[in-house]
């Protein structure tokens, strides 16, 4: 079952920051949630703070950097979390090492993290610290990569998308997308894709055997949610993944798309998850 009663926001002060302050606004309205805005200073390369530094720890970045995001942290977001009650805290270090050691050792029930819609290079410069949280966490986490677009109007959960790999994790992302669709009163779509191979091309595939794994899907799916009491409407696919997820949910103009992460079969969804959330039209909570 989620718990969103303590909420980790991390900021760099960017636009996307300012966009991802609606969606946990919401999330802290309906749920009662305490949270912490947290900024990670980080070490400059090369820095002797660095431990790559020849693994010294002789000091921490520049007084008047830290001096300025202090500053930059008190008044952040204010006027857009205004009456929620908000701590809000300043680390040395590495981001995302610092993002996940606060989210697990602080019992946090969700991390709000906005990534970069950035392929190829870009990617690896701006992405990695959302990657990396998206990969490790033991936490839930709700990102996405429009949010920098995002209007100031309330944010509305409406229609949910939860694609589903058919595997042991399965119940449990049921079972969150399920409580969100009841919490907020949503529309809620089960999805499943058969996923295609380089090897064998979407286009190549046996018409018969697709037609057959996406029957069988389909009833997997159809049985899951009957045996758990979800109501919900079933849509089987096949092709790429993320590219999939992407089209139909802007097809159903989704507010939240929700997918595992988590389990000991994480690793299917572990590869794409960051994918997923990159090309995703709305946010993406990963259980």
């Amino acid at each position: 079952m989620l718990r969103f009663e303590k909420i980790l926001f991390p900021v760099d002060f960017s636009q996307r920051c300012v966009g991802a302050s609606q969606y946990v606004r919401t999330l802290a309205r309906r749920y009662g949630s305490h949270i912490t805005l947290l900024h990670v200073l980080e070490l400059p390369t090369g820095h002797p703070g660095d431990p790559q530094f020849g693994g010294l720890a002789l000091g921490f970045p520049p007084v008047e950097a830290e001096l300025r995001a202090r500053d930059s942290v008190a008044v952040f977001l204010r006027n857009e979390l205004e009456g929620l009650p908000v701590e809000r805290t300043l680390l040395n270090g590495h981001p995302a090492e610092l993002i996940l050691d606060v989210a697990s050792k602080g019992d946090f029930g969700l991390i709000v993290l906005p990534t970069h819609g950035y392929a190829g290079f870009r990617k690896l410069l701006f992405g990695s610290v959302a990657s990396s949280v998206l990969h490790h966490s033991s936490v839930p986490v709700l990102t996405g990569a429009h949010m920098a677009g995002v209007s100031s109007g309330e944010y509305k959960v409406r229609r949910i998308v939860c694609p589903v790999n058919l595997m042991s994790h399965s119940t449990e992302v049921l079972d969150s997308a399920s409580q969100v669709a009841n919490d907020f009163g949503a529309e809620l779509t089960l999805l499943h894709v058969v996923p295609g191979t380089e090897a064998m091309p979407e286009k190549l595939m046996d018409c018969e055997l697709r037609r057959h794994l996406m029957n069988h899907a389909r009833e997997q799916l159809q049985a899951l949610a009957s045996a758990m009491q979800i109501k919900a409407s079933i849509r089987v696919d096949s092709g790429s993944v993320s590219e999939r997820i992407e089209a139909i949910a802007l097809a159903y103009e989704a507010d939240l798309v929700v997918i595992g992460r988590n389990g000991a079969d994480h690793h299917w969804f572990g590869r794409e998850s960051y994918s997923i959330a990159r090309k995703a039209p709305c946010p993406v909570l990963s259980v």
